[in-house]
């Protein structure tokens, strides 16, 4: 993504200075909290990832005065309720329960329960000095909300109201009875058959777990491929998955008309000939969209565009005394960079304009919890290869462990120059884990071939890495004059 400047406001008055906005007067955070004032030095906006990380991050630092606003009753946001957390429970239910729906989808919701009993609630936020508001929120001036019959006033705050699936325009939807990852996980049990419109991370997510348990589940893309965004190879082995799980795959199917009959919901499509499916229920999963309605930003000088609320590359929007952070932002839709950025927004709003901190995003791992997993981050091998750029390859099939699990997969590292690590991608069983010390390398600059000389326990996946980087090492060992001398060939 790239960033916008801001120029600064104009100090209208002394409070309103540059100085005073980004001043961290710590005697005001050492206070207790007057319990019969709305007034703090930070309201958050919204208990996602996001939220509740600048929740947690304030109570370890000690800072007295902070609110958190969430609409809902409950706390954690998308991702505990109908994202990463119930679809990886799903993914793994449908693994251990694969003849029992009933069992796997109670194993869903009591991971939701008891992350939601651990931390996610009121009272633990509370336990940390925050206070916790219910109610929607609408930005009354820059420093106060009004939220139900009370307002909040606050001198710094953070957005942080993540995002909602979005809708796509097909002709008849508005009157069938449709579900969304979000009242997807608030079911009560799972359908016999299902239809799902969209290839994109949930899509396929949901669709391999669900194949797995026996339901009839038919996938429709209008793309030529599932997970455009990631390579053709990975799109691939992501395709044989859910076909293994039973899934049915339909690409370049244009989404006609949708319709309730007594025979269950029926979706019709061109591909190219106009054909029709039928199922029980109908989920889309077309993206995402910003959550900004009703926050009323735009009349608080808030700058927003399709993408969400727009912010520098220090997480601070059009107004100095308003951040934003996670999906309400245009930045990468991942609970794992939400709460980074809120963390980064908390530090950068406390310690002034010379201590400020970024995100890179060229580090930023993405991960699609299938079957096969698929784990990247940074350049991927078809755009390293488009650029004539290094990319050493593994199979799964050379790694003991994979052979005796019987799993199947590729490692891929692109390589710059002196060897350091431009990106990965992993695609198979523990995907998500192996990319670790892939990500620690390339955020320290370490070279692919200092890898090579670490030992890796044997017999694991991990031990991959080692095998790959033993390889690239050898290569450009090959090329050194030192080498060719010791081996008797440099006239060569």
């Amino acid at each position: 993504m790239s960033w916008v400047q801001f120029p600064p406001d104009p100090p209208k008055k002394t409070s309103d200075s540059i100085e005073s906005l980004f001043s961290f007067d710590i005697d005001s955070y050492d206070k207790p909290m007057d319990k019969n004032t709305n007034s703090f030095q930070l309201v958050i906006i919204g208990s996602g990832s996001a939220g509740l990380s600048a929740a947690d991050l304030a109570g370890q630092l000690g800072l007295k005065r902070v609110a958190l606003v969430e609409a809902s009753e409950r706390l954690g946001g998308e991702c505990l309720h109908a994202g990463c957390v119930p679809s990886i429970a799903l993914l793994h239910a449908s693994e251990v329960f694969s003849h029992d729906r009933v069992q796997a989808w109670a194993h869903v919701k009591a991971s939701i329960a008891a992350i939601e009993a651990r931390s996610d609630n009121t009272a633990h936020v509370e336990a940390r000095g925050v206070k916790v508001y219910t109610g929607a929120a609408t930005f009354f001036d820059r420093h106060t909300l009004q939220v139900g019959e009370e307002r909040v006033k606050g001198k710094y705050m953070l957005v942080a109201t993540g995002s909602r699936p979005s809708v796509p325009p097909i002709p008849g939807l508005d009157a069938v009875p449709f579900l969304t990852n979000e009242s997807f996980f608030a079911r009560e049990s799972l359908p016999d058959s299902m239809i799902i419109i969209g290839g994109g991370p949930i899509g396929c997510e949901l669709a391999g777990g669900l194949g797995r348990l026996g339901v009839i589940v038919t996938l429709i893309q209008q793309a030529d491929r599932l997970l455009h965004r990631e390579t053709k190879a990975v799109s691939a082995a992501v395709e044989q998955g859910l076909e293994d799980a039973g899934v049915r795959v339909v690409l370049n199917a244009e989404t006609q008309q949708v319709e309730k009959t007594a025979e269950g919901i029926v979706v019709r499509y061109k591909n190219p000939n106009e054909q029709e499916v039928v199922a029980e229920d109908l989920l889309i999963a077309a993206g995402r969209t910003p959550r900004v309605d009703g926050l009323n930003l735009e009349s608080v000088g808030v700058k927003t565009g399709q993408t969400g609320v727009i912010v520098d590359r220090y997480l601070r929007t059009s107004r100095r005394n308003i951040f934003a952070a996670g999906d309400v932002t245009p930045s990468p839709k991942f609970t794992h960079l939400a709460a980074q950025q809120a963390g980064l927004a908390l530090r950068n709003m406390l310690a002034g304009p010379f201590k400020r901190s970024t995100t890179s995003l060229s580090t930023l791992p993405a991960i699609t919890f299938t079957t096969p997993e698929v784990a990247r981050f940074g350049l991927d091998s078809e755009t390293a290869h488009a650029q004539n750029m290094h990319v050493e390859r593994l199979d799964y099939t050379e790694i003991d462990r994979a052979i005796t699990d019987q799993q199947t997969g590729f490692i891929e590292v692109v390589v710059g120059k002196k060897g350091v690590i431009l990106g990965a991608t992993i695609v198979g069983q523990h995907a998500s884990e192996i990319l670790s010390p892939l990500l620690v390398a390339a955020r320290s600059g370490l070279p692919l071939s200092e890898l090579a000389t670490t030992t890796f326990a044997y017999p694991t996946l991990a031990s991959g890495i080692n095998i790959l980087a033993s390889r690239y090492a050898s290569a450009q060992a090959t090329t050194k004059l030192s080498f060719k001398i010791a081996a008797g060939d440099w006239r060569k």
